[in-house]
């Protein structure tokens, strides 16, 4: 429904229609608005005890599923209508509980104010700009709702307006805020910085047999499940080919697949007298593969097309197949080695898991020791990366550009803290700690900063005032609403 409203702002300021709307009004009156239809019965749900009913969801689900519908052009599969299920549920009692909350405060909506929302479907209107009861008729029955339903949604609609509209005047940001975070997002660092991962230290932790025979014997359980979690990725191998391929395409204005089928039966005639079918391939083939001879490794079998996987099968090693010719190319293919499918039994990897489960462990903790000892304490020391510890863990030095330090950037971005400790820092400082965020260690620092200019805050303060202000609100209004919806009793 936020959507119509959205349409509902054409406003009634002029002379004409404050008198449209005192039309709509009286018929409002005459015809009677805001009673609920249909059947109570059927309960989706209950907010704070007050039933969602599944005439109300039909309805809601209903519009969402014909939007979906538009917007999926394939249809929508099950998984699909159990999610779009879900998000219909989930918005009815986010309504409920905020509308509930709306007339605790004492909030409610007149009949005159649905009537005033009315009058922003201009198709409701004729053409003097009078409401049209029947236009008003045909609408509802298209979208298959009755008018008490339908007004009921509206009412409901802005009600939860109201309460938002009430709460944006409960939030206020005060100055020395307003100016520190307009600083922050006028200031400009550039930091050189070291990312240290746990993974650069990995190969570097190589406990003795002994330990390892130990920790696997002590972990039998997380063993099987690293084993369980990594079955279908490394254990249980499919059937792999190495093979040789000479294809040959179809281009635009060029052969047919009649005639490349003829070459290549001449390429094929070659190989069966004698030749090798890696120089043929070298000479005919299309491919990229050409430059090796056509020579392919380590295909799955499952991966390939169903005609090249049925091809193959029936092939010993260094058997041709048959020629085979499809819509855009001809293709012929020789297998080289096959080997078969097969499970690795968990005894078979014991060890190599439990090895990498015990690096997984200390890993992080020598990737924090390096960070915060060797490469912080080094690049102090000499003002510079220092390239002789680095190189040998694969570690690279980046700069991040000119960014603000109030921008949060992303995952690739440096830590919030870190851009913080940038903020007052000169050209030329070693930030003095190393920043942690998600495992990875930051160390870095400022080789180029762009403050903020005053005079440009002084000169725009009121209009950044009222920007951040909208944007405080804006916040406080989410939160607030979020709060209300996650205190709500719900029951399904």
């Amino acid at each position: 429904m936020s959507s119509v409203l959205e349409k509902l702002r054409t406003g009634s300021d002029s002379t004409i229609m404050q008198v449209v709307f005192a039309a709509v009004v009286i018929s409002f009156v005459g015809w009677g608005v805001g009673n609920k239809g249909g059947s109570q019965t059927d309960t989706v749900a209950t907010v704070n005890g007050e039933a969602i009913t599944g005439i109300d969801f039909a309805r809601e689900y209903r519009a969402e599923e014909q939007r979906a519908s538009q917007r999926s052009q394939g249809g929508l599969t099950d998984d699909m209508r159990a999610e779009l299920r879900e998000k219909v549920t989930e918005g009815l009692i986010r309504k409920h509980a905020l509308a509930q909350e709306a007339r605790r405060l004492g909030l409610e909506v007149s009949t005159g104010e649905i009537a005033q929302s009315l009058l922003g479907f201009t198709f409701l209107l004729d053409d003097q700009k009078q409401f049209d009861k029947k236009a008003y008729e045909d609408y509802l029955r298209r979208i298959g709702q009755t008018r008490a339903n339908f007004e009921e949604s509206l009412r409901l609609e802005l009600l939860i307006q109201k309460l938002q509209s009430l709460m944006m005047l409960g939030a206020s940001v005060s100055e020395p805020a307003i100016q520190r975070d307009w600083v922050e997002g006028h200031t400009k660092v550039d930091i050189t910085y070291v990312r240290v991962r746990a993974s650069a230290f990995t190969e570097q932790i190589n406990p003795d047999d002994a330990t390892v025979t130990k920790y696997a014997d002590e972990h039998k359980d997380t063993v099987q499940a690293r084993y369980d979690q990594d079955f279908s990725r490394l254990y249980d191998k499919p059937e792999l080919v190495n093979l040789r391929l000479i294809r040959l395409g179809v281009a635009q204005d060029g052969m047919g697949v009649a005639e490349l089928k003829i070459r290549l039966e001449k390429a094929k005639a070659e190989i069966d007298g004698g030749a090798e079918f890696g120089d043929v391939a070298k000479r005919w083939s299309e491919d990229p593969s050409a430059v090796d001879g056509g020579l392919q490794s380590d295909l799955a079998v499952p991966q390939l097309a169903t005609a090249v996987g049925d091809a193959l099968r029936a092939l010993q090693p260094g058997q041709l197949s048959a020629i085979m010719v499809g819509d855009t190319d001809v293709r012929l293919y020789k297998l080289e080695t096959r080997t078969p499918a097969r499970t690795v039994p968990i005894d078979e990897v014991r060890k190599d898991i439990a090895l990498a489960l015990l690096r997984d462990e200390q890993a992080p903790a020598k990737a924090k020791e390096f960070a915060e000892g060797t490469l912080l304490t080094q690049w102090k020391q000499a003002g510079a990366p220092p390239a002789a510890a680095l190189e040998p863990l694969h570690l690279d030095v980046d700069t991040t550009g000119l960014v603000a330090v109030g921008d949060p950037g992303g995952l690739m971005a440096p830590p919030e803290d870190m851009m913080k400790a940038a903020r007052d820092a000169a050209v030329g400082t070693v930030l003095g700690q190393a920043f942690e965020r998600e495992g990875t260690y930051w160390v870095g620092a400022v080789t180029n900063r762009q403050d903020a200019d005053m005079a440009e805050f002084t000169r725009d303060a009121d209009t950044i005032r009222e920007q951040a202000l909208w944007t405080q609100r804006g916040g406080f209004v989410q939160a607030w609403m979020a709060d209300v919806v996650a205190r709500a009793k719900v029951t399904k």
